[in-house]
């Protein structure tokens, strides 16, 4: 394959790719989240030699979230809430 062919062929892909379909991102979803974070920090104010216990912050993190959207045109509105 030549340069000059590998371009066309590049070209043509990249125009087939622009034909893409429309999407409609109206609706209602769901879902949810988990994990796990870890880390400590000790509390205290060093500025005054005021140093208390090291806390860990090390467990699971998880969340539910829920929304609906409604698209017009090109653009997408939407709510969503979160736990």
């Amino acid at each position: 394959m030549t340069p000059a062919t590998g371009c066309a062929a590049a070209l043509a892909m990249i125009a087939t790719a622009g034909a893409a379909q429309a999407q409609d991102w109206s609706g209602a979803y769901y879902g949810g989240s988990l994990g796990f974070g870890s880390g400590c920090y000790t509390q205290g104010v060093e500025a005054l030699d005021v140093i208390a216990a090291e806390v860990d912050v090390s467990g699971l993190i998880y969340g539910l979230h829920a929304g609906v959207n409604l698209q017009s045109g090109p653009m997408v509105f939407g709510i969503d809430a979160g736990l």
